[in-house]
């Protein structure tokens, strides 16, 4: 009765992959402003390497970096906007535009965006059930919170009659993604990579409690399946209740399972392949369809699905 994940996953997210990756991808370099006020007009000698020669940039907030000759190398004066540069001995005063975003990482965990990510992904999967159940969309009438409590008390038993897949796929996905939000929204969790220290399990655990609040909130909370369409009120056609504990349990134990394994394919194996080709495709391609838990929650905080915090493309 309520395919919750599996057909979300495979078909929107089949959709979004079909969609980003044929956009065009535009190279990832550090850009050069033009030289800023006050600097000679005339074109120096670039003292940059290749990639970073590229076109102008608009930015608000650029990084002024001074390049000086090698015979001016060991001297620590400040630069000096205020006077043009009149000989090729002169410090170049090059203002580099930064993406500080991604260097200064928030203090704090970042409740706004957490709440906002995961009321998106809710939003997905509600919109994916009422567009695909028949069963949800008849049982929306009637009164709200009374038929809301009466699912809510159905809850019982381990076997709510749902699939394998629904139940062992779909929503281990799902407590993936939800964790992986919380991840993405804890400075102090977002950059650890798999391994036996302290900081990186701690972090883990705690997506394992949003994945387990978020679980609990789609099964039986006022925004749930047991609000919207009130599953758990009619009885399946063996009988058992569709509203059973195994979701609330199983969703964040396998999905935090999950996610500590595409934690660790994405550094002992994406890694290795980004470490022999810098084709770019194929380096997208490893990152979307091998970490793909991972891929939808950067979607869901509007990020490209290949994004990684410290290592572009």
């Amino acid at each position: 009765m309520k395919h919750i994940l599996w057909r979300l996953c495979f078909g929107f997210f089949g959709m979004l992959i079909g969609l980003m990756t044929s956009l065009p991808l535009s190279a990832q370099h550090i850009p050069v402003a033009p030289v800023g006020e006050g600097v000679a007009s005339t074109p120096a000698p670039s003292l940059l390497p290749p990639e970073l020669e590229t076109q102008s940039l608009q930015h608000p907030n650029p990084t002024w970096v001074e390049v000086r000759p090698a015979s001016e190398k060991g001297k620590s004066s400040r630069p000096n906007l205020s006077e043009p540069v009149s000989s090729p001995e002169d410090p170049l005063i090059i203002p580099i535009a930064l993406p500080k975003a991604d260097l200064v990482l928030p203090k704090g965990f970042q409740w706004g965006e957490a709440v906002k990510q995961s009321f998106f992904f809710l939003a997905i999967q509600h919109s994916f059930r009422f567009a695909t159940e028949a069963g949800t969309r008849s049982e929306i009438g009637g009164p709200f919170f009374g038929d809301y409590f009466r699912a809510v008390r159905s809850l019982k038993g381990w076997d709510d009659g749902d699939p394998f897949i629904v139940n062992y796929v779909g929503h281990t996905m799902m407590g993936t993604v939800s964790g992986f939000i919380q991840i993405h929204n804890d400075p102090n969790g977002i950059n650890q990579e798999i391994g036996w220290n302290k900081s990186y399990w701690k972090s883990r655990l705690k997506a394992l409690g949003w994945s387990a609040a978020f679980s609990t909130q789609f099964e039986i909370g006022p925004l749930s399946e047991a609000a919207l369409g009130n599953v758990g009120i009619h009885p399946t056609k063996s009988g058992k209740s569709p509203m059973a504990y195994v979701d609330i349990v199983l969703t964040p134990a396998l999905g935090t399972a999950f996610l500590i394994t595409e934690d660790v394919v994405d550094r002992y194996l994406i890694r290795k392949i980004e470490d022999k080709t810098n084709n770019r495709i194929i380096r997208l391609m490893a990152r979307s369809f091998l970490n793909p838990s991972r891929s939808f929650a950067n979607i869901l905080r509007g990020k490209w699905m290949w994004y990684r915090d410290k290592r572009p493309l």
